[in-house]
């Protein structure tokens, strides 16, 4: 079975809203109707007091299930919860690529190999920015901007020798 990574939020009762009692005794029952009857022990000063029982509670229950089947489950219900994905997983997802959030650069001087790069989640003026080249190698900008802050060359060529840049 997959390890499970999902976030939940969860918060004191306010009228017919789920709350944090409500996913206590969902996994304590095993009902995930959300048509419980009880919630003693499930408030918050018998969740504080409680914690370390509820914290295995919640490990054994969760541990039954996919982080996608426990998802659907709390959707049904109303919990606040979403997966958390990994790298790999997030940088495949349907989202981020119809955003083109990622962009490819194939045979990357330096690294020898295609590379992949997250670019900028935002846009200015209607346009996300563009990533044109891929990131620089170590050092490979280095003289460019010590001229243009004032270095001569036989300064820079100086502060290579003795290893400052």
């Amino acid at each position: 079975m997959q390890s499970l990574s999902l976030a939940l939020g969860c918060r004191e009762p306010t009228g017919e809203k789920p709350d944090a009692g409500a996913l206590y005794i969902a996994f304590a029952t095993g009902d995930l109707s959300g048509k419980t009857q009880t919630r003693t022990g499930f408030e918050r000063q018998g969740r504080l007091q409680n914690r370390a029982e509820l914290k295995a509670l919640m490990e054994d229950a969760l541990a039954g299930k996919t982080s996608d089947a426990w998802w659907q489950l709390f959707q049904k219900v109303g919990v606040p919860a979403g997966p958390v994905y990994t790298v790999p997983e997030i940088l495949d997802h349907p989202q981020v690529a119809d955003r083109g959030l990622v962009g490819s650069f194939t045979d990357v001087p330096g690294v020898g190999r295609d590379i992949r790069i997250v670019r900028p989640g935002f846009k200015l003026n209607g346009e996300a920015p563009s990533v044109d080249t891929p990131p620089p190698r170590l050092g490979e900008h280095t003289a460019a901007i010590m001229s243009e802050l004032g270095y001569s060359d036989a300064e820079i060529q100086a502060m290579k020798q003795e290893e400052v840049v």
